[in-house]
């Protein structure tokens, strides 16, 4: 079953790679990470500062895992997705960094990123997300 998960996504890691780039695909960015887990690598997330866009990733993939490694349903996904966003343990490392519990994403910029990289309603700086 491991070898079997482990050539579904290389294949599919190889078709992203060779289809035309699209700036907004993050599929390349979870099936090379979910390989790496499946092969027990290493690797690190991190944007320029190591703060919003780095939080935005990890809760996400802190959320895929609870559901493949502990059957999460797709709702409570959403919710715990959420619930990471608002109040887990990288507002601290924001609030660290910047002295405000806020993403610093301005408007624009939650409107430029990926859906399932958008930080939650009243989370960032510009209000909404």
């Amino acid at each position: 079953e491991l070898l079997r998960q482990q050539r579904e996504l290389l294949v599919r890691a190889r078709q992203l790679l060779s289809s035309p780039p699209d700036p907004k695909n993050v599929g390349l960015l979870h099936a090379t990470a979910a390989l790496t887990r499946l092969l027990d690598g290493g690797r690190a997330t991190l944007c320029k500062s190591g703060k919003d866009r780095t939080a935005m990733s990890i809760t996400l993939e802190h959320t895929l895992l609870l559901q493949r490694a502990h059957g999460l349903s797709e709702h409570l996904a959403s919710a715990a997705l959420t619930a990471m966003r608002r109040h887990g343990v990288r507002r601290e490392n924001v609030r660290q960094n910047t002295n405000k519990r806020v993403f610093a994403f301005n408007w624009m910029q939650q409107r430029m990123l990926p859906e399932a990289y958008r930080p939650p309603d009243g989370s960032a700086k510009s209000g909404a997300a």
